[in-house]
């Protein structure tokens, strides 16, 4: 991308390493890397003419990914939410 004086670099985090989630200490702290990292790439790659991005998908359900993590948080006894799934569905929505 150098050579050719120009490019573009497009890596995937999550909204979980914007809005901090709680439980998911590790998974968070990565993605919240993930967007640090493509802000100093940005940065040090623009005088080149190589622009960085991230997108940060969040859940989407219904589907496995969706039903696994409110199972998950519902099993997980925390303050934040309640010990139902389909009632963590909506505590994580709102």
């Amino acid at each position: 991308m150098v050579e050719a004086g120009q490019g573009s670099i497009v890596q995937t985090a999550s909204m979980a390493g914007v809005s901090v989630p709680p439980n998911m200490l590790a998974y968070a702290t990565s993605k919240a890397a993930v967007i640090g990292m493509t802000k100093t790439a940005a940065k040090d790659l623009a005088p080149k003419n190589i622009r960085v991005n991230c997108v940060s998908p969040a859940f989407i359900g219904p589907g496995m990914m969706w039903t696994r993590q409110t199972e998950l948080q519902a099993a997980a006894g925390s303050q934040y939410y309640d010990a139902d799934p389909k009632v963590v569905e909506q505590q994580m929505i709102g």
